[in-house]
């Protein structure tokens, strides 16, 4: 059975990854097969370069990742970025300048990445638990020492109780709306976690700019997630939900797989491709 050109682009946390952050064997060995078929994985994630490392290594993948939820594309075999995008000036000093205002309010914590480093004007619990979720390296740094970073900025994001993060979405949406340089481009990836991205930049715009690099028909790419910041992934294409996914991303899915990410439901997907093929 051969499976030429058809790609696999998968979101890693809450898909590709079990709850203890790896890669199960059995979807290891099914990707080598898939691949000595002639298809084609490879990722979306919200995660750095550093952080995503280990799972390229690991999964041998050879074709661009789509990193920081659609603001990088990667070419590993190259070791270079093909595509990157940076918040604009105005558009960081205001969230910057919200959340400043409003930390007694909200308890929410900061971190803003600056292309593979990431900063945080305050240590808590909630940021050390991430560091070591994605075992990457933050740094402190005075607000006014993060904005003189502002041309370099990929992606802000706020982590905290999840009705609290909620609310401070709709906050700096009204505040965009009102006052702020364009409309805020934000997406709650998963509970307790919102990430502002640049405007326009989502999984789903870096897939369609990946297929032009790539020269990939979209009948060709199957994608697959389980949050919010998957839509556009999905949506965009033939675009598969979790079982463990969000409601609203099952809903917009053309499928829903029947098996989790605990359960290597990435094989699931392998398996339904290569039985429409016969």
């Amino acid at each position: 059975m051969q499976l030429p050109n058809k790609w696999i682009i998968t979101d890693l946390d809450g898909t590709l990854l079990n709850s203890r952050q790896q890669v199960g064997e059995k979807t290891i060995r099914r990707a080598e097969q898939f691949r000595s078929q002639g298809g084609r994985l490879t990722f979306a994630t919200g995660r750095t370069l550093v952080a995503s490392k280990p799972f390229i290594e690991q999964l041998n993948i050879v074709e661009p990742v789509i990193l920081f939820n659609g603001a990088k594309i990667y070419d590993p075999v190259r070791g270079a970025y093909l595509e990157e995008h940076f918040l604009p000036q105005p558009y960081t000093e205001l969230v910057l300048n919200l959340h400043s205002t409003t930390k007694a309010q909200y308890g929410l914590d900061l971190l803003v990445f600056v292309n593979e480093q990431i900063y945080v004007p305050e240590w808590s619990d909630e940021v050390e638990r991430f560091r070591m979720k994605d075992k990457v390296a933050i740094q402190q740094k005075l607000y006014t020492e993060i904005y003189g970073e502002w041309k370099r900025i990929n992606k802000i994001m706020l982590l905290g109780d999840v009705e609290r993060v909620n609310q401070f979405q709709e906050y700096c949406i009204k505040m965009f709306t009102d006052i702020g340089p364009s409309r805020l481009n934000s997406v709650v990836s998963e509970p307790g976690l919102m990430e502002v991205l640049p405007p326009g930049i989502n999984k789903g715009s870096a897939c369609l700019r990946l297929m032009e690099i790539a020269g990939v028909k979209r009948e060709d790419i199957t994608t697959i997630g389980d949050g919010l910041n998957d839509l556009e992934l999905i949506t965009s294409f033939h675009g598969i939900a979790m079982k463990n996914g969000h409601a609203d991303l099952k809903a917009a899915a053309s499928r829903v797989t029947e098996r989790s990410n605990n359960e290597d439901a990435l094989v699931e997907v392998m398996d339904m491709l290569e039985s429409l093929e016969v």
